[in-house]
Parts: C-alpha cells; sequence; structure tokens
C-alpha cells in the first residue's frame, strides 16, 4: 500500500505561540514527528504543510518535503479535511503518481512512535476497513462519572438518575481518540469528505505516549517527560 504521510503545521495557533517550533525535549515541537515518520519504512512520502517561513526552514533542515499552503488555508477557523486534501493533490499532481492511503500526523502528538505508525498501516493493510484512528483509554475520565451543570444544578452526564460509582475496572472500557493517527484509503477520503471512514478500526495507544499539546501546562509536561526518557 502507497502511503503519503501529512503533517500539518502552520505558524498561528490558538493558544502557545508558535507552537509547533516550541521545545519539548530541546528539539523543535515538530521534529519529534518529522523524525517517527522519517524512519517508518512504511511511508513512501512525507511533506509537511505549512504557509510558514520559520517552519518550512525547520522542516527542510530535518529532511521533510514540503508543500505551500495557501492563507486561505491557514486561518484559526480552517478544517483538517481541505489542508490534507490540498496537499495531497499537489503531491500527485507534482509526481504524477497515485497513493493509496493518506496517513495524519499532528505535530502535537510528540511520543507517538514509528512502531505506532508501522502498527497503524499494518493493520490498514491487513483488513477491509477504510480507515485506522488512533485511541487512547479515557482511565478515570469515564463518562459514567461526568457531570453536566443545567439550571446551575449538577447532574449526570450519562442521563441517568444514579451516580454510578462502581470501580472503574467493572465499567465498559472507553476510548477517545489521542490525535496521534488518522489514516484513511484514498478512496474513502474522498468519497467521505474524512480522515475517519464508516468501517474504521482502532488503534490502542498507551496514555504515556497520548499525550497531546494544546496548553502551556501540556507543553510544560511534555518537556519535563521528554527529559526523564
Amino acid at each position: 500500500m502507497k502511503v503519503l504521510a501529512v503533517i500539518p503545521a502552520r505558524g498561528g495557533s490558538k493558544g502557545i505561540r508558535r507552537k509547533n517550533l516550541s521545545l519539548v525535549g530541546g528539539k523543535p515541537l515538530i521534529q519529534h514527528t518529522i523524525e517517527s515518520a522519517l524512519d517508518c519504512s512504511k511511508i513512501d512520502k512525507l511533506v509537511v504543510s505549512t504557509e510558514d517561513v520559520e517552519i518550512r526552514n525547520v522542516c527542510a533542515s530535518l529532511g521533510a518535503e514540503l508543500v505551500e499552503r495557501p492563507d486561505e488555508l491557514s486561518q484559526d477557523e480552517t478544517l483538517t479535511y481541505p489542508v490534507v486534501e490540498h496537499a495531497l493533490s499537489e503531491v500527485e499532481a507534482k509526481t504524477k503518481s497515485t497513493y493509496e492511503a493518506v496517513l495524519l500526523l499532528q505535530p502535537t502528538t510528540p511520543f507517538r512512535s514509528r512502531s505506532d505508525i508501522e502498527a497503524a498501516i499494518k493493520t490498514l493493510e491487513e483488513s477491509d476497513a477504510d480507515s485506522v484512528v488512533s485511541v487512547v483509554d479515557v482511565g478515570a475520565n469515564h463518562p459514567a462519572r461526568m457531570k453536566i451543570i443545567e439550571d446551575g444544578l449538577l447532574k449526570n452526564f450519562s442521563g441517568t438518575t444514579f451516580e454510578d460509582m462502581r470501580p472503574r475496572q467493572e465499567l465498559n472500557q472507553v476510548f477517545i481518540r489521542n490525535g496521534a493517527i488518522y489514516l484513511t484509503t484514498r478512496k474513502s477520503f474522498f468519497e467521505s469528505k474524512s480522515l475517519v471512514g464508516a468501517r474504521c478500526l482502532p488503534l490502542v495507544m498507551p496514555a504515556e505516549r497520548s499525550i497531546n499539546i494544546d496548553g502551556e501546562m501540556d507543553l510544560v509536561f511534555a518537556d519535563f517527560l521528554m527529559g526523564r526518557m
């Protein structure tokens, strides 16, 4: 299966200024994703989609190919699908070849490993699914324990009239997407206009490789953990 990996990396960021270039473990955040992708033999081509000159220079120095993202796809409200679609179309037009699958690797998950990527591609190759998405067990943040506030009153998110106080190990296992890996066939990508198809398989990743950099505290925590590895 011929796989194109796309790393989206615009210069702006609402949560952390210049997030993709913030240092984690002494390296720019995006470098961790580039290195794990370049180390993966199952990826046929890796490109970084960015409009930012500094990010382009850093990524090029690391050996990543670049797709120049237009300004209209670099706004705060820009969705991921058109960014990946643009990158895929640009690469296929330039190389005059077609990729059977597209892999989204967000730079905000620096602990994702080469083996995680390889496992996702192998899972898609050996199945009749149209996509694979990485997930992590929600752990103690189980929906049975969650609350909402209605008219100032605390109520159970699950809609039940009682709180399920059973030990977490007795509750049904629940997962959440961790943002590390989105892999889909080209056919499903264009037909569903999404990175998640109708027949999507999970790639379960451990919590220690599922840290997603969203705010400053995430960045500090990731940098701390990286220093202990």
